[in-house]
């Protein structure tokens, strides 16, 4: 079983960057990783197929925690569990004016925060391609969690921008 700190997606994850020389690591390291994910395709049993996928979900993952921080330039995020639902406080218009005769008194208001519960969404990749070309060296790791890495980030790119565009057309329509 692989697990996140294991060389292998370290090794993946220096190669994606092109920083195996940086990272210690060398192209025959590269060449040893790319051989155990060959050998696994080979296979083809449910357990080395596992394996791929879990050595897969390990590179993607950390791949997409660098750019986390440009999505949350653009919106609040949040990671919830299975089942579970988001929920952001919402500021409330803090001060509200009013027109009223010399010497009247406006309506008492209450300041108050205002929490949103939002349903979750899922996004994930699903790689297009012959198993042979994995275990002929064709396509290789680096080349597959880089492509499902950046798909997944595309997907969540277009969502956000469509609520953005959902929210100014709201803007728009109630301003």
């Amino acid at each position: 079983m692989a697990k996140r700190d294991d060389a292998i997606v370290n090794v993946f994850l220096a190669d994606i960057h092109n920083d195996l020389d940086n990272k210690g690591f060398s192209s025959k390291d590269l060449a040893e990783c790319n051989g155990i994910v060959q050998e696994y395709a080979r296979k083809g049993d449910p357990m080395s197929r596992y394996q791929i996928a879990e050595v897969t979900t390990f590179v993607v993952d950390e791949l997409l925690k660098e750019t986390e921080d440009f999505f949350k330039q653009l919106a609040e995020v949040k990671s919830v569990a299975n089942g579970e639902k988001a929920q952001f406080s919402v500021g409330q218009n803090d001060v509200t004016a009013y027109i009223l005769a010399k010497g009247g008194t406006p309506l008492r208001t209450k300041i108050a925060k205002k929490f949103v519960t939002v349903d979750t969404v899922e996004i994930a990749a699903r790689p297009y391609m012959n198993f042979q070309d994995l275990a002929q060296g064709r396509v290789t790791m680096s080349e597959l969690a880089a492509s499902a890495a950046r798909e997944i980030n595309y997907k969540k790119l277009k969502y956000t921008q469509d609520i953005l565009n959902a929210a100014v057309k709201g803007i728009g329509a109630n301003g």
